[in-house]
C-alpha cells in the first residue's frame, strides 16, 4: 500500500507520544520502503579451447 502509493515509508508511534517541532523523538520510528527485484545474472568471457 505504500509503495504503491509512491510514498518512501511510513511513520510508527506510540499512542501517547506528542510531536515535538525539531526533536527526533525514540518513540516514533520510520519504517523505510525497501525495492526488492528477483534477477538473474549472466556473462561470458572469451576463452581458449574447446
Amino acid at each position: 500500500m505504500v509503495r504503491d502509493a509512491g510514498l518512501g515509508g511510513l511513520i510508527a508511534k506510540r499512542l501517547t507520544s506528542r510531536y515535538e517541532p525539531g526533536i527526533r523523538a525514540k518513540t516514533w520510528v520510520e519504517i523505510k520502503v525497501h525495492r526488492l527485484a528477483d534477477v538473474v545474472i549472466g556473462g561470458r568471457a572469451p576463452g581458449h579451447g574447446r
